[in-house]
């Protein structure tokens, strides 16, 4: 899947930035990825065997991904901070997904 997926709020056209913020922040694995000390874009990174990858990125009251080398365990994260965003998973063309199985079948 060379596409992207996104995580947008289900009542909002828009994802609160600090609500995306406590998510990140409160999910295993995951970690705001700094560009500067005192400075957060809201992209976050994932650990993958201790190495930390950035993966998604806020823009405009949404969170874009790609599955990458580890789609699996990257839409399982990505389920978890859907939930804590109020949001829910979407496909570039609107496809909703709600389950790891929707996209490996």
């Amino acid at each position: 899947m060379s596409y992207e997926l996104h995580i947008k709020h289900v009542e909002s056209p828009f994802l609160d930035f600090e609500q995306w913020q406590v998510a990140v922040q409160s999910t295993e694995g995951v970690r705001a990825a700094m560009e500067s000390a005192d400075e957060w874009d809201g992209a976050a990174e994932m650990n993958f065997d201790g190495d930390w990858i950035p993966v998604f990125w806020w823009s405009s009251g949404k969170v874009s991904f790609q599955l990458g080398q580890f789609p699996q365990q990257v839409f399982a994260t990505a389920l978890t901070l859907a939930a804590k965003t109020d949001g829910q998973i979407s496909g570039d063309e609107g496809e909703i997904y709600t389950k790891v199985e929707d996209l490996f079948q």
